[in-house]
């Protein structure tokens, strides 16, 4: 049986973004449709880059109590480069706005 493949991703924006989560998504719901992003501030793994984290599966959640969840065929190392890309031209900070 094949596996799903992930759909679902987090994003880590830097630190110094703004909250407005809603552009992000709506951001990256453009340049990849088909794929769920969901944005997490005040979460950083290391550095100061955005970071996309694929949703690999599931765990329970089932409508049997005993269910494992699946988990997902991992994405491509090319797919989670492009996603940092776009979101590296997305600009994130209200100073970066206010100024062009």
């Amino acid at each position: 049986m094949a596996r799903e493949a992930v759909t679902e991703f987090i994003v880590l924006p830097p630190a110094d973004a703004d909250d407005d989560h809603g552009r992000i998504k709506a951001h990256l719901g453009e340049a990849f449709p088909g794929y769920k992003f969901t944005t997490v501030s005040g979460m950083r793994l290391a550095g100061d880059e955005f970071q996309v984290i694929p949703i690999m599966g599931t765990v329970g959640g089932g409508e049997v109590a005993d269910e494992v969840g699946g988990m997902c065929e991992e994405p491509e190392r090319w797919l989670l480069d492009d996603i940092v890309q776009v979101c590296r031209r997305f600009d994130v900070t209200t100073a970066k706005r206010r100024a062009s």
